[in-house]
């Protein structure tokens, strides 16, 4: 088995979780045919192992020697294909789309007919000199629980985040260390708390979907007494630089109990954003519940210690109105797998994974469930009439019990509740 080479020595935590792993995991995740005699070892005494690259969101080993990385297609199997080169890593062995994949409708929920828009693909962007803009928005929840009100969000810059600075410590001190990292002011942008939306003179209101509910609202209720309910709180920062890549961290606020950490790499404000007031994005965090029941499906659990990675597979800028879109039936892979690959339904209200899935939902959901902390990369692929097509690959970290985000290859994300008022009055929070 192959060891990770960090800044500051041999992290052999991650060797025992990827033997432990390699035990429990599905015939789906096993080691490509090239690592059966690669037992390569470094020695963390040498100075010349402590050198590394800087990938799309942090740190990357260097030599990269991640369980799933691979050269060829050679080296991962049948059904299976070596994902593209990229951020100083080889490549990472990546299921071949099933069937025919293509971009999603946010609005009718039904495959288009519009064309896969990846002119964004291993772009790393273009910071504009000065550009700056406002975010605001809710701050979503992936799955059900409280109302997000006094959940904490923080800004960095990615270039400034040491995402790789625990990756060496003991399991037994890797907790605190990730809490002293985004506690950190160095690098960060901005930081606030969300707040309760302002009441309105229209409660109650009927609706079917959370499109039709105030900023702040969720449609909910038995069906056909659904109505518009507080779910979400508001936030508003100033001064976000677009076009620049940002890890963005929510967690419970003062006060609050029962919240995972979430750590969204790689977030990037379009340049068009610049000095047009204040930009809708939501930023996400998962409740201590849903973090329960998300693995349910498979019969596992998240081990003290261990994280999970979620997100959207989605298009790029594409045509006018069509930015972000959501790609379905497309395929995974992680550079240290975790114990568990999962896609989800087309249901975007089932947040719970389906086990029969092996590519991604109209909504291009995916998640990796109880997986080691650490450096990792992701891929992803999509089949068309002219073939399977990478869609690109992100660098990121894996920190315990925290929940990452990473969407790729679009790093627009949609706006599924624009949030109107009263519908007697039009008026807006």
């Amino acid at each position: 088995m192959r060891l990770w080479r960090i800044t500051n020595g041999m992290y052999i935590r991650v060797l025992v979780g990827a033997l432990v792993w390699m035990g429990a995991c599905d015939e789906e995740w096993s080691v490509p045919s090239s690592d059966a005699g690669n037992h390569g070892e470094v020695d963390a005494s040498d100075p010349s192992d402590a050198e590394g690259v800087e990938g799309d969101a942090g740190f990357v080993p260097d030599p990269p020697l991640f369980v799933n990385q691979c050269g060829s297609d050679a080296d991962c199997g049948e059904g299976r294909l070596c994902g593209p080169v990229e951020s100083g890593i080889e490549g990472v062995c990546v299921l071949v789309p099933p069937s025919l994949g293509g971009v999603t409708d946010p609005v009718e929920e039904e495959p288009s007919e519009l064309p896969i828009d990846l002119s964004c693909n291993g772009a790393s962007g273009s910071p504009e000199s000065g550009g700056v803009t406002g975010l605001s928005g809710i701050v979503d929840r992936f799955g059900s629980g409280p109302v997000t009100v006094g959940v904490e969000i923080r800004v960095f810059l990615a270039d400034s985040f040491p995402a790789d600075a625990c990756d060496a410590l003991p399991p037994q001190e890797m907790s605190a260390c990730v809490q002293s990292i985004v506690e950190d002011p160095s690098g960060l942008v901005a930081s606030t708390v969300s707040v309760a939306p302002p009441e309105l003179d229209c409660p109650n209101i009927p609706c079917e979907s959370d499109a039709e509910c105030p900023l702040g609202q969720a449609c909910a209720g038995p069906t056909g007494e659904m109505e518009c309910q507080l779910n979400f709180g508001l936030y508003e920062l100033a001064s976000i630089p677009v076009e620049t890549p940002l890890v963005i961290v929510t967690r419970g606020g003062e006060g609050t109990t029962g919240w995972h950490r979430t750590v969204l790499w790689d977030v990037r404000i379009p340049a068009s954003a610049a000095g047009a007031g204040a930009h809708r994005y939501d930023p996400l965090i998962v409740a201590h519940g849903q973090w329960v029941t998300v693995p349910n499906p498979f019969g596992v659990s998240i081990s003290l210690g261990n994280g999970a990675v979620g997100g959207r597979i989605r298009q790029c800028e594409g045509d006018e109105g069509h930015a972000g879109w959501y790609l379905h039936e497309a395929t995974v892979g992680f550079a240290n797998p975790p114990a568990k690959l999962g896609y989800f339904n087309d249901s975007e209200a089932d947040t719970l994974p389906d086990p029969n899935r092996v590519s991604t939902n109209l909504f291009g959901r995916y998640t990796g469930l109880d997986i080691s902390p650490g450096p990792n990369h992701l891929v992803a692929a999509i089949k068309d009439e002219s073939g399977v097509r990478f869609l690109g690959s992100r660098s990121f970290h894996v920190y315990p019990d925290t929940l990452s985000i990473v969407s790729l290859p679009g790093s627009v994300a949609l706006v599924t509740q624009p949030g109107v008022g009263c519908p007697e009055t039009g008026g807006t929070p």
